[in-house]
Protein backbone atom coordinates (compact mmCIF):
# COMPACT_ATOMS: atom_id res chain seq x y z
CA UNK A 1 0.00 0.00 0.00
CA UNK A 2 3.10 2.16 0.95
CA UNK A 3 4.95 0.61 -2.54
CA UNK A 4 2.99 1.87 -5.56
CA UNK A 5 0.45 -0.34 -7.59
CA UNK A 6 1.78 -3.31 -9.73
CA UNK A 7 0.32 -5.22 -12.27
CA UNK A 8 1.37 -8.82 -12.04
CA UNK A 9 1.99 -11.75 -14.85
CA UNK A 10 0.76 -15.43 -13.61
CA UNK A 11 2.52 -18.65 -15.03
CA UNK A 12 0.00 -20.63 -16.26
CA UNK A 13 0.41 -23.25 -13.50
CA UNK A 14 -0.54 -20.34 -11.02
CA UNK A 15 -3.34 -19.32 -13.45
CA UNK A 16 -4.63 -22.72 -13.58
CA UNK A 17 -4.58 -22.50 -9.63
CA UNK A 18 -1.29 -24.87 -9.17
CA UNK A 19 -0.08 -23.34 -6.39
CA UNK A 20 2.73 -26.20 -5.40
CA UNK A 21 6.16 -25.76 -5.06
CA UNK A 22 6.23 -21.83 -6.03
CA UNK A 23 9.01 -20.24 -7.48
CA UNK A 24 10.06 -17.00 -8.36
CA UNK A 25 9.25 -17.47 -12.14
CA UNK A 26 5.72 -18.18 -11.32
CA UNK A 27 4.94 -14.70 -11.43
CA UNK A 28 6.47 -11.41 -12.94
CA UNK A 29 5.72 -7.97 -12.35
CA UNK A 30 5.06 -6.66 -16.07
CA UNK A 31 4.30 -2.99 -14.99
CA UNK A 32 4.57 -0.82 -11.88
CA UNK A 33 2.99 2.88 -10.42
CA UNK A 34 4.87 4.91 -8.40
CA UNK A 35 2.97 8.15 -8.50
CA UNK A 36 0.72 8.46 -5.36
CA UNK A 37 2.31 10.65 -2.24
CA UNK A 38 -0.21 8.66 0.12
CA UNK A 39 -1.64 5.45 0.85
CA UNK A 40 -2.54 3.69 -2.49
CA UNK A 41 -5.81 1.41 -1.78
CA UNK A 42 -7.93 1.14 -4.56
CA UNK A 43 -7.24 0.60 -8.58
CA UNK A 44 -9.23 -0.55 -11.76
CA UNK A 45 -9.15 -1.03 -15.00
CA UNK A 46 -11.12 0.40 -17.75
CA UNK A 47 -12.94 -1.97 -20.71
CA UNK A 48 -12.41 0.05 -23.28
CA UNK A 49 -10.15 -1.83 -26.17
CA UNK A 50 -6.56 -0.97 -25.49
CA UNK A 51 -4.45 1.95 -27.08
CA UNK A 52 -0.81 0.91 -28.61
CA UNK A 53 -1.18 -2.31 -26.56
CA UNK A 54 -1.78 -0.49 -23.34
CA UNK A 55 -4.64 -0.67 -20.85
CA UNK A 56 -6.20 2.42 -18.88
CA UNK A 57 -5.75 1.95 -15.49
CA UNK A 58 -7.16 4.56 -13.02
CA UNK A 59 -5.84 4.28 -9.01
CA UNK A 60 -6.55 6.16 -6.03
CA UNK A 61 -4.84 7.50 -2.49
CA UNK A 62 -6.21 8.08 0.59
CA UNK A 63 -4.65 10.60 2.47
CA UNK A 64 -4.56 13.14 -0.49
CA UNK A 65 -7.53 12.11 -2.35
CA UNK A 66 -5.79 11.68 -5.20
CA UNK A 67 -6.56 9.58 -8.47
CA UNK A 68 -4.35 9.08 -11.30
CA UNK A 69 -4.60 7.80 -15.20
CA UNK A 70 -2.21 5.34 -16.09
CA UNK A 71 -1.42 2.85 -18.74
CA UNK A 72 -0.02 -1.11 -18.17
CA UNK A 73 0.70 -3.11 -21.22
CA UNK A 74 -1.25 -5.82 -21.88
CA UNK A 75 -0.35 -9.97 -22.77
Amino acid sequence: MHDGFKVVELSERLSRGDWDGLSGDDAQITTRFDGHDSLAYGVDWCRLPPQDGKSLVMSCSFYDHAMHLWRERTM
